[in-house]
Formats: C-alpha cells, sequence, structure tokens
C-alpha cells in the first residue's frame, strides 16, 4: 500500500486548457479579443484556470489548446506570463465558427496528436473562479472526474448539466441541458482524467456520440458508473454571455 501511494504521488500530471471556443454569444466583445483573453480587471479570463493549475503541485505542465484564428493572441499571452510553468500552446486546425469539431472532438484530436501518457485536468478557459483544483485533482490519480458548484437555485441549473452525488462522491445520475434538474448542484467544465481512461475519449466519439460539448461526455462516463465529483465552494463563473461577463467582472474584476 506504501508503494502504491508513493508511485501515485510520483505520477506527472499535465493541465489542459481548452481555449478553442468562439464565444458568438458575446457578439461585439468577443470580436475585439479572443474568448479565453477576455478583460476581466486586470487580468484575462484564462488567467484563472492557468493559475489554478500552477497552484496544484502534481501538474508539470500546462497546455492551451487555440482555435488557427485566436492563435497567434494566446500564444502572445502565454509567452508573457510568469509562473512556475511555462504555457504551450497548440492549434486545433479550425480557423472559423462554421468548422468547429466542439470540445470533446478537439479533446480527442489533442490527446492523439500529442501521445500524451500522463493524468490530465481539463480545464475550459473562460470558467473563471476562485477555489483550489487540488481535490479535483487528487480525485483523479483513480478515475474520470468533475467539479460540481451550487448555482443557487435549480432553475440556474438548466443552462449548465445537473448531477445526483452519492456520499461518496459517485455520480449517480448527470444529465446534459437538463430541462427538470431536482438539485442546484451544476456541472462545471473543470475535468480531470487518469492516463489509463485517455482511450475513453475516442472510445466515446466511435460509438457515434455528441461531439460538442464535454457535459456528453461526463454523462456517458456516469452511465458506465465510473464518473466522482468533487463539490466546489467559493466563486465560479462560466463565462459565455455579456451578463455572465459583467458579473464576473463585478465579482472578480
Amino acid at each position: 500500500m506504501r508503494a502504491a501511494r508513493a508511485a501515485a504521488a510520483r505520477r506527472r500530471m499535465r493541465a489542459v486548457l481548452l481555449a478553442a471556443g468562439w464565444g458568438t454569444r458575446l457578439g461585439p466583445i468577443r470580436e475585439a479579443n479572443a474568448k479565453a483573453l477576455i478583460p476581466i480587471g486586470s487580468r484575462r479570463a484564462i488567467d484563472w484556470a492557468a493559475d489554478a493549475a500552477e497552484a496544484v503541485q502534481a501538474v508539470q505542465a500546462i497546455d492551451v489548446l487555440a482555435n488557427e484564428k485566436s492563435r497567434a493572441a494566446v500564444t502572445s499571452w502565454a509567452a508573457s506570463r510568469a509562473g512556475r510553468l511555462s504555457v504551450r500552446v497548440l492549434g486545433n486546425g479550425v480557423a472559423s465558427p462554421e468548422r468547429k469539431r466542439g470540445a470533446v472532438a478537439d479533446l480527442a484530436g489533442y490527446i492523439a496528436n500529442t501521445g500524451i501518457d500522463e493524468d490530465l485536468l481539463i480545464l475550459a478557459a473562460d470558467n473563471v473562479f476562485d477555489f483550489s483544483l487540488a481535490d479535483l485533482a487528487e480525485r483523479v490519480r483513480q478515475t474520470p472526474s468533475v467539479a460540481v458548484y451550487d448555482v443557487g437555485s435549480p432553475r440556474n441549473v438548466k443552462r449548465y448539466a445537473s448531477v445526483k452525488l452519492a456520499t461518496d462522491g459517485a455520480v449517480t445520475a448527470l444529465v446534459e441541458k437538463d430541462p427538470a434538474p431536482a438539485s442546484s448542484l451544476a456541472v462545471t467544465a473543470l475535468y480531470g482524467i487518469p492516463r489509463a481512461r485517455l482511450a475513453d475519449v475516442e472510445t466515446y466519439l466511435a460509438g457515434g456520440h455528441p461531439a460538442d460539448n464535454l457535459g456528453y461526455l461526463a454523462e456517458w462516463w456516469c452511465a458506465s458508473g465510473c464518473l466522482q465529483a468533487v463539490q466546489v465552494e467559493g466563486t465560479w463563473i462560466d463565462v459565455g454571455s455579456p451578463d455572465d461577463l459583467a458579473r464576473a467582472r463585478r465579482l472578480l474584476g
């Protein structure tokens, strides 16, 4: 048992920040900036995910996946960033929103093209938050995992995915874009996959499942009984609309 724990502690972990979204709902705000680089106070939206990943000591590398239109701007941001880890920016090969493949397809391409063999923290670059990812990173050592957050009312969950949890953190039910959530717990776009389960992403797509939203991949994991959750507290905002952006600037700017 002691040897197994020591081996787990030595396992490398990598963070991949998904920054290939086009932010069409943000309208003119998005036209002036790549979605991940939208200013929130003195920082950019992507800084929250990058800082949180870097604070996890097991994380030894950070990759950012950008679309081809924003790749140069994101690369410039990465080059100017000061921190414990350097940031590598990779393109997803998509140059216009009309040709976008979806977050799950982008993640599958990233895994295949890089040949990574590490536990992964997968963080949406438009999720801004002020809590630690340490518990999520620890849970990821064992099984696919997701951070869940109390958004205050079941009505607010409809924009995300609803979730039901067992007392040990196992996800017993998850419904993406649930029209009738039973609780106020929502699934964030902060995930983790242990290296032994990276092939699940391609297996999921090969089964003809939706490629556009990580919530559907989580739903698939839940159906197989292997998804765990970590409930996080603090401030979390998915910056997907002008109203969300205004709230992020008010609370975190």
